[in-house]
C-alpha cells in the first residue's frame, strides 16, 4: 500500500485550512481507496502554536511516506516548502496535483 503525505498550508486560517484538507482527504480516499493518505494538519493540529515541534513531527511522519502531494497555496507556505525540501532530501516522490487545489 502506497503511503502519501498530504501537504497543505495551515497557519493564517487554521480552522479553514483544516476543513479544506478534510475535504481533500475525503475526496482522495474516494478516488484512491488503495492508498493510505496522511494529513499532518489533522495529526498535529492539536499542538497549536508549537510550530517548531509540529514541523519536527511532520518531518518524522514524512519519512514514513512513499510520496508527498502538495495542495492549496503551498508555494507561499513556509511549512509546505520545508516539507517539499525534506521530501527531496529523502528521495520521496513529489506531486502537486492540479485538482483539489
Amino acid at each position: 500500500m502506497n503511503i502519501v503525505y498530504v501537504a497543505h498550508p495551515y497557519r493564517g486560517d487554521e480552522a479553514g485550512n483544516r476543513e479544506r484538507v478534510g475535504e481533500i482527504m475525503r475526496e482522495l480516499n474516494k478516488d484512491f481507496p488503495e492508498v493510505l493518505f496522511l494529513s499532518p494538519i489533522h495529526a498535529f493540529g492539536w499542538l497549536g502554536d508549537d510550530h517548531d515541534r509540529a514541523l519536527a513531527l511532520c518531518r518524522r511522519l514524512l519519512a514514513m511516506a512513499d510520496e508527498i502531494w502538495l495542495f492549496g497555496d503551498w508555494r507561499h507556505s513556509e511549512g509546505c516548502l520545508m516539507e517539499r525540501d525534506e521530501a527531496k532530501k529523502l528521495g520521496i516522490e513529489i506531486c502537486a496535483p492540479m485538482r483539489l487545489m
